[in-house]
Protein backbone atom coordinates (compact mmCIF):
# COMPACT_ATOMS: atom_id res chain seq x y z
CA UNK A 1 0.00 0.00 0.00
CA UNK A 2 1.13 3.59 -0.87
CA UNK A 3 2.44 5.39 2.53
CA UNK A 4 3.34 8.84 2.76
CA UNK A 5 6.16 9.84 4.09
CA UNK A 6 7.59 13.10 5.63
CA UNK A 7 10.95 14.53 6.60
CA UNK A 8 11.69 16.57 9.62
CA UNK A 9 15.54 17.98 10.37
CA UNK A 10 15.18 20.09 13.69
CA UNK A 11 18.07 22.56 14.16
CA UNK A 12 20.60 22.85 17.26
CA UNK A 13 19.61 24.84 19.61
CA UNK A 14 21.62 27.34 22.00
CA UNK A 15 20.87 24.24 25.12
CA UNK A 16 21.32 21.16 22.88
CA UNK A 17 24.05 20.60 20.00
CA UNK A 18 22.82 18.01 17.83
CA UNK A 19 20.40 18.22 14.33
CA UNK A 20 17.39 15.58 15.26
CA UNK A 21 16.20 13.99 11.85
CA UNK A 22 12.89 12.18 12.10
CA UNK A 23 10.49 10.83 9.45
CA UNK A 24 6.52 10.55 9.72
CA UNK A 25 4.95 8.13 7.97
CA UNK A 26 0.93 7.64 7.34
CA UNK A 27 -1.16 7.17 4.93
CA UNK A 28 -4.51 8.83 3.73
CA UNK A 29 -7.35 6.46 5.03
CA UNK A 30 -5.88 6.55 8.87
CA UNK A 31 -6.73 10.35 8.87
CA UNK A 32 -10.37 9.94 7.85
CA UNK A 33 -10.04 7.11 11.10
CA UNK A 34 -8.30 8.40 12.96
CA UNK A 35 -10.80 9.62 15.62
CA UNK A 36 -11.65 8.41 19.45
CA UNK A 37 -13.79 5.52 18.52
CA UNK A 38 -15.87 3.33 21.48
CA UNK A 39 -14.36 0.22 22.19
CA UNK A 40 -16.55 -3.11 21.25
CA UNK A 41 -16.50 -4.21 24.98
CA UNK A 42 -18.55 -1.51 26.17
CA UNK A 43 -15.45 0.58 27.52
CA UNK A 44 -14.98 4.39 27.01
CA UNK A 45 -13.73 6.33 24.02
CA UNK A 46 -10.30 4.44 22.45
CA UNK A 47 -8.04 7.36 21.33
CA UNK A 48 -6.09 6.65 17.98
CA UNK A 49 -2.47 5.15 18.20
CA UNK A 50 1.19 6.95 16.92
CA UNK A 51 3.90 5.10 17.19
CA UNK A 52 7.51 5.97 17.81
CA UNK A 53 10.14 3.88 16.33
CA UNK A 54 13.48 3.38 17.64
CA UNK A 55 16.44 1.86 15.99
CA UNK A 56 18.88 -0.46 17.06
CA UNK A 57 23.13 0.72 16.89
CA UNK A 58 24.54 1.19 13.19
CA UNK A 59 21.27 1.62 11.66
CA UNK A 60 18.82 4.62 11.28
CA UNK A 61 15.26 5.41 10.93
CA UNK A 62 14.14 4.10 7.87
CA UNK A 63 14.83 0.62 8.79
CA UNK A 64 11.53 0.40 9.54
CA UNK A 65 9.78 0.83 5.80
CA UNK A 66 9.49 -2.18 5.40
CA UNK A 67 7.78 -3.24 8.52
CA UNK A 68 5.79 -0.54 8.40
CA UNK A 69 4.77 -1.16 4.66
CA UNK A 70 3.42 -4.82 6.34
CA UNK A 71 1.57 -3.10 9.39
CA UNK A 72 -0.35 -0.56 7.66
CA UNK A 73 -1.62 -3.60 5.54
CA UNK A 74 -2.53 -5.42 8.23
CA UNK A 75 -4.29 -2.33 9.94
CA UNK A 76 -5.95 -0.94 6.46
CA UNK A 77 -9.10 -2.59 6.84
CA UNK A 78 -10.13 -0.74 9.96
CA UNK A 79 -8.96 -2.98 13.23
CA UNK A 80 -6.40 -0.54 15.16
CA UNK A 81 -6.46 3.46 15.28
CA UNK A 82 -3.11 3.90 13.97
CA UNK A 83 -2.69 7.43 13.15
CA UNK A 84 0.56 8.24 12.14
CA UNK A 85 4.31 6.62 13.13
CA UNK A 86 7.26 8.40 13.76
CA UNK A 87 11.22 7.05 13.36
CA UNK A 88 13.98 9.01 14.82
CA UNK A 89 17.54 8.84 14.04
CA UNK A 90 19.84 8.25 17.00
CA UNK A 91 22.00 11.57 16.70
CA UNK A 92 25.22 9.69 15.52
CA UNK A 93 23.20 7.60 12.93
CA UNK A 94 22.42 7.53 9.21
CA UNK A 95 21.32 11.36 8.16
CA UNK A 96 21.88 12.80 11.52
CA UNK A 97 25.25 11.50 11.90
CA UNK A 98 25.89 13.62 8.84
CA UNK A 99 24.46 16.80 9.68
CA UNK A 100 26.04 16.35 13.49
CA UNK A 101 29.18 14.71 11.97
CA UNK A 102 31.90 17.90 13.48
CA UNK A 103 29.56 18.27 16.70
CA UNK A 104 30.31 14.36 16.93
CA UNK A 105 34.12 15.21 16.54
CA UNK A 106 34.32 16.87 20.08
CA UNK A 107 34.47 15.81 23.84
CA UNK A 108 32.82 13.81 25.41
CA UNK A 109 30.76 12.80 21.97
CA UNK A 110 33.81 11.38 20.40
CA UNK A 111 34.52 9.03 23.34
CA UNK A 112 31.07 8.38 24.96
CA UNK A 113 27.63 7.88 23.31
CA UNK A 114 25.05 6.23 24.91
CA UNK A 115 21.10 4.96 24.89
CA UNK A 116 20.20 8.16 27.16
CA UNK A 117 21.68 10.52 24.76
CA UNK A 118 19.25 9.00 22.12
CA UNK A 119 16.38 9.23 24.38
CA UNK A 120 17.35 13.09 24.99
CA UNK A 121 17.01 13.46 21.12
CA UNK A 122 13.72 11.86 20.70
CA UNK A 123 12.82 14.12 23.71
CA UNK A 124 13.46 17.20 22.07
CA UNK A 125 11.92 16.25 19.36
CA UNK A 126 8.31 15.42 21.29
CA UNK A 127 8.73 18.80 22.84
CA UNK A 128 9.46 20.47 18.81
CA UNK A 129 6.81 22.74 18.12
CA UNK A 130 6.09 23.25 14.19
CA UNK A 131 6.36 26.82 12.52
CA UNK A 132 2.45 27.61 13.59
CA UNK A 133 3.07 26.79 17.63
CA UNK A 134 1.75 22.84 17.24
CA UNK A 135 3.82 19.71 18.46
CA UNK A 136 5.15 17.66 15.25
CA UNK A 137 3.30 14.69 17.21
CA UNK A 138 -0.35 14.90 18.27
CA UNK A 139 -0.43 14.16 21.87
CA UNK A 140 -3.66 13.66 22.50
CA UNK A 141 -3.05 9.88 20.99
CA UNK A 142 -2.21 7.18 22.52
CA UNK A 143 2.39 7.01 22.50
CA UNK A 144 3.30 4.02 21.84
CA UNK A 145 7.08 3.14 21.51
CA UNK A 146 8.99 0.33 19.46
CA UNK A 147 12.21 -0.34 19.77
CA UNK A 148 14.98 -2.61 18.70
CA UNK A 149 17.84 -3.16 20.20
CA UNK A 150 19.87 0.07 21.62
CA UNK A 151 15.94 1.41 20.29
CA UNK A 152 14.48 -0.80 22.85
CA UNK A 153 16.57 0.51 26.15
CA UNK A 154 16.19 3.91 24.34
CA UNK A 155 12.36 3.14 24.95
CA UNK A 156 12.54 1.95 28.31
CA UNK A 157 14.50 5.11 29.44
CA UNK A 158 11.94 7.73 27.79
CA UNK A 159 9.26 5.87 29.45
CA UNK A 160 10.46 7.90 32.34
CA UNK A 161 9.81 11.11 31.18
CA UNK A 162 6.90 10.42 28.30
CA UNK A 163 3.25 9.39 29.11
CA UNK A 164 4.26 6.00 26.92
CA UNK A 165 0.85 3.78 26.35
CA UNK A 166 2.94 0.99 25.75
CA UNK A 167 6.54 0.04 24.94
CA UNK A 168 6.99 -2.98 22.00
CA UNK A 169 10.54 -4.14 22.44
CA UNK A 170 12.65 -6.61 20.16
CA UNK A 171 15.46 -8.26 21.55
CA UNK A 172 16.10 -5.65 23.30
CA UNK A 173 19.91 -5.28 24.52
CA UNK A 174 19.53 -5.85 28.19
CA UNK A 175 21.66 -8.11 30.67
CA UNK A 176 20.76 -9.24 33.71
CA UNK A 177 23.47 -12.28 33.46
CA UNK A 178 26.81 -12.11 35.55
CA UNK A 179 29.00 -8.72 35.22
CA UNK A 180 31.88 -10.41 33.18
CA UNK A 181 29.72 -11.89 30.75
CA UNK A 182 28.69 -8.53 29.75
CA UNK A 183 31.97 -7.58 29.71
CA UNK A 184 32.96 -10.19 27.33
CA UNK A 185 30.27 -9.15 25.25
CA UNK A 186 30.58 -5.22 25.43
CA UNK A 187 34.58 -5.99 24.17
CA UNK A 188 33.38 -8.57 21.75
CA UNK A 189 31.11 -5.77 19.51
CA UNK A 190 33.73 -3.16 20.25
CA UNK A 191 36.28 -5.46 18.35
CA UNK A 192 33.97 -6.20 15.65
CA UNK A 193 33.21 -2.45 14.98
CA UNK A 194 36.74 -1.56 14.81
CA UNK A 195 37.19 -4.09 12.42
CA UNK A 196 33.94 -3.52 10.25
CA UNK A 197 34.92 -2.28 6.61
CA UNK A 198 33.83 0.90 6.11
CA UNK A 199 35.01 2.18 2.70
CA UNK A 200 33.56 1.05 -0.73
CA UNK A 201 34.00 2.47 -4.52
CA UNK A 202 30.11 2.93 -4.96
CA UNK A 203 26.93 2.20 -3.36
CA UNK A 204 26.88 -1.52 -6.14
CA UNK A 205 29.87 -2.45 -4.51
CA UNK A 206 28.70 -1.96 -1.20
CA UNK A 207 25.68 -3.76 -1.51
CA UNK A 208 27.36 -7.09 -2.92
CA UNK A 209 29.45 -6.88 -0.06
CA UNK A 210 27.46 -6.38 2.76
CA UNK A 211 25.27 -9.43 0.98
CA UNK A 212 28.06 -11.58 1.51
CA UNK A 213 28.31 -10.89 5.00
CA UNK A 214 27.67 -8.41 6.92
CA UNK A 215 24.06 -8.01 5.58
CA UNK A 216 23.54 -12.04 4.87
CA UNK A 217 20.12 -13.14 5.37
CA UNK A 218 18.75 -9.46 5.45
CA UNK A 219 15.29 -8.92 3.73
CA UNK A 220 15.96 -7.40 0.45
CA UNK A 221 14.46 -4.09 1.13
CA UNK A 222 16.35 -3.39 4.39
CA UNK A 223 19.95 -4.00 2.98
CA UNK A 224 18.08 -1.58 -0.26
CA UNK A 225 17.49 1.09 2.79
CA UNK A 226 20.75 0.59 4.40
CA UNK A 227 22.83 1.45 1.49
CA UNK A 228 20.86 4.62 0.79
CA UNK A 229 20.60 5.52 4.56
CA UNK A 230 23.13 3.50 6.61
CA UNK A 231 25.96 5.06 4.39
CA UNK A 232 26.92 8.44 3.34
CA UNK A 233 30.11 10.18 0.85
CA UNK A 234 33.19 9.60 2.07
CA UNK A 235 33.83 12.60 3.63
CA UNK A 236 36.99 13.37 1.13
CA UNK A 237 35.11 13.43 -1.80
CA UNK A 238 35.04 17.73 -1.30
CA UNK A 239 38.70 17.37 -1.15
CA UNK A 240 39.77 19.72 -3.98
CA UNK A 241 43.02 17.95 -4.58
CA UNK A 242 42.61 14.28 -5.59
CA UNK A 243 39.26 13.77 -4.21
CA UNK A 244 37.70 10.11 -3.16
CA UNK A 245 34.10 9.77 -4.46
CA UNK A 246 33.92 6.59 -2.99
CA UNK A 247 31.34 5.67 0.38
CA UNK A 248 31.39 5.07 3.93
CA UNK A 249 29.18 4.26 6.89
CA UNK A 250 27.00 7.00 7.96
CA UNK A 251 27.33 5.94 11.47
CA UNK A 252 31.34 5.48 12.02
CA UNK A 253 32.86 2.97 13.32
CA UNK A 254 33.90 4.69 16.06
CA UNK A 255 30.99 6.28 17.08
CA UNK A 256 29.54 2.68 17.09
CA UNK A 257 32.05 1.68 19.32
CA UNK A 258 31.34 4.43 21.81
CA UNK A 259 27.75 3.12 21.78
CA UNK A 260 28.82 -0.32 22.71
CA UNK A 261 30.94 1.36 25.79
CA UNK A 262 28.07 2.50 27.48
CA UNK A 263 28.02 0.84 30.58
CA UNK A 264 25.17 1.62 32.38
CA UNK A 265 22.56 1.13 28.71
CA UNK A 266 22.10 -2.84 29.11
CA UNK A 267 21.16 -2.66 32.82
CA UNK A 268 19.66 0.31 34.45
CA UNK A 269 17.05 0.27 31.57
CA UNK A 270 16.52 -3.71 33.17
CA UNK A 271 16.09 -1.67 36.55
CA UNK A 272 13.22 0.62 35.28
CA UNK A 273 11.53 -1.95 33.25
CA UNK A 274 10.21 -4.24 35.91
CA UNK A 275 8.42 -0.84 37.70
CA UNK A 276 7.42 -0.09 34.00
CA UNK A 277 5.51 -3.43 33.54
CA UNK A 278 3.42 -3.27 36.41
CA UNK A 279 2.10 0.03 34.50
CA UNK A 280 1.61 -0.31 30.91
CA UNK A 281 1.43 -2.86 28.70
CA UNK A 282 4.98 -4.21 27.54
CA UNK A 283 5.41 -6.65 25.26
CA UNK A 284 8.66 -8.27 24.04
CA UNK A 285 9.83 -10.83 21.08
CA UNK A 286 13.50 -12.20 20.55
CA UNK A 287 14.91 -13.83 17.52
CA UNK A 288 14.68 -17.29 17.56
CA UNK A 289 18.22 -17.77 16.58
CA UNK A 290 20.28 -16.26 19.72
CA UNK A 291 23.16 -15.05 17.89
CA UNK A 292 24.42 -12.48 19.97
CA UNK A 293 22.71 -12.16 23.50
CA UNK A 294 22.26 -16.02 24.60
CA UNK A 295 18.94 -17.51 25.03
CA UNK A 296 19.47 -18.12 28.75
CA UNK A 297 20.33 -13.87 29.13
CA UNK A 298 16.89 -13.38 27.12
CA UNK A 299 14.92 -16.32 29.51
CA UNK A 300 16.25 -13.94 32.70
CA UNK A 301 15.10 -10.68 31.15
CA UNK A 302 11.42 -11.99 31.11
CA UNK A 303 11.88 -14.23 34.41
CA UNK A 304 9.60 -12.40 37.66
CA UNK A 305 8.27 -9.49 35.07
CA UNK A 306 5.01 -9.41 34.03
CA UNK A 307 5.08 -8.77 30.31
CA UNK A 308 1.76 -7.76 27.85
CA UNK A 309 2.86 -10.99 25.63
CA UNK A 310 6.58 -12.41 25.26
CA UNK A 311 7.24 -14.22 21.83
CA UNK A 312 10.22 -15.89 20.18
CA UNK A 313 10.51 -15.01 16.11
CA UNK A 314 11.17 -17.57 14.00
CA UNK A 315 13.59 -16.99 10.92
CA UNK A 316 15.32 -14.15 13.07
CA UNK A 317 18.42 -13.61 15.02
CA UNK A 318 19.24 -10.37 16.95
CA UNK A 319 18.77 -8.07 13.84
CA UNK A 320 14.86 -9.33 13.82
CA UNK A 321 13.21 -6.46 12.00
CA UNK A 322 16.26 -6.84 9.38
CA UNK A 323 15.35 -10.77 9.14
CA UNK A 324 11.64 -10.42 8.68
CA UNK A 325 9.81 -7.58 8.77
CA UNK A 326 6.45 -8.90 7.94
CA UNK A 327 7.10 -11.26 11.28
CA UNK A 328 7.70 -7.57 13.08
CA UNK A 329 4.79 -5.85 11.77
CA UNK A 330 2.54 -8.93 12.77
CA UNK A 331 4.06 -8.84 16.78
CA UNK A 332 3.10 -4.93 16.40
CA UNK A 333 0.06 -5.62 15.21
CA UNK A 334 -1.05 -8.42 18.12
CA UNK A 335 0.51 -6.42 20.26
CA UNK A 336 -2.27 -3.24 19.65
CA UNK A 337 -4.80 -5.64 19.36
CA UNK A 338 -4.01 -6.96 22.83
CA UNK A 339 -3.89 -3.72 24.40
CA UNK A 340 -7.10 -2.12 22.97
CA UNK A 341 -7.92 -5.19 24.98
CA UNK A 342 -6.72 -4.59 28.23
CA UNK A 343 -8.57 -0.99 27.83
CA UNK A 344 -11.82 -2.59 27.16
CA UNK A 345 -11.17 -3.68 30.77
CA UNK A 346 -10.55 -0.77 32.23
Amino acid sequence: MTVQIHAVTLPPEPQYPFHICAKRYSHPAFRATGSARITSGGGGAVQPVTLLLLHSTSFHKEIYEPVLEALFALTAGGGRDIREAWAVDCPNHGEAAVWNADVLQTKPFDEYFSCAHYAEAVCHFLEARRDNGEPYVTRSDRLVAVGHSLGGCTAIILSESIPLASLILFDPFLYPGPPNDLVKLRNRLVRQAHVRRDVWHTQDEAKESLRRTAAKGWDERVLDLYVRYGLRAHPHANRSLAPYNGMTLACTREQEATMYRDADGGIKPLEQLTAICQKIPVHVAFGADADVIPRDVQERIIDSRRFASVQWIQNAGHLVPQHVPESVAQFIYDALCSNDQYLARL
